[in-house]
């Protein structure tokens, strides 16, 4: 048995040396043909699409996800939401008011300050809820992925079952 020296250095990022990259791993492998006695190789599992399932039953979905994110990030800059700024328009139109509106947080009552802090609490709420519902886990991910491995090192059922074949007439002649 041969053993590599031990060289700390040679994938250290600090010193810039070596290079290191690891196999390519694919993830949904696609399964060995064939067909024979024992029927086919299982097929490989496609990774769920929770976006597109969610989104076929609320199709305005994107339209959604863009507008939630853009009053977020409004309030993150400490600045007043698109659909806010559109209801005050809005409502001055409704009373025949053409001159220029103040928008800033003050002139509503707001500080730059709270708006941001409003915006950090309803990113942190709404990101698990987009992430659970429109993505799929990194857990779920392993276990399609660990699956379809599995599948893909099945055996050919036309070669196992030539092997079978082969096998029980080696049992024959060594019976005579």
């Amino acid at each position: 048995m041969t053993t590599v020296p031990y060289n700390p250095a040679a994938f250290s990022p600090a010193i810039g040396t070596g290079s290191f990259s690891p196999a390519p791993y694919n993830a949904n492998p696609s399964p060995q043909g064939g067909s024979g006695i024992f029927g086919s190789v299982p097929g490989a599992v496609q990774m769920p699409q929770p976006f597109q399932s969610l989104g076929s039953v609320y199709p305005n979905l994107p339209q959604t996800n863009t507008a939630m994110s853009g009053d977020i990030l409004s309030n993150l800059t400490g600045q007043v939401s698109p659909a806010t700024q559109t209801a005050i328009y809005d409502a001055g139109a409704k009373f025949g008011i053409n001159e220029p509106i103040n928008l800033s947080p003050l002139s509503l009552g707001e500080t730059d300050t709270s708006l941001e802090n409003m915006g950090l609490k309803e990113f942190s709420g709404a990101l698990p809820i987009v992430s659970q519902t429109q993505t799929v886990s990194p857990q779920v991910q392993a276990q399609v992925a660990q699956y379809n491995a599995e599948m893909a090192a099945a055996p050919n059922p036309n070669e196992a079952g030539i092997a079978g074949l082969a096998m029980g007439a080696l049992g024959l002649i060594a019976a005579l």
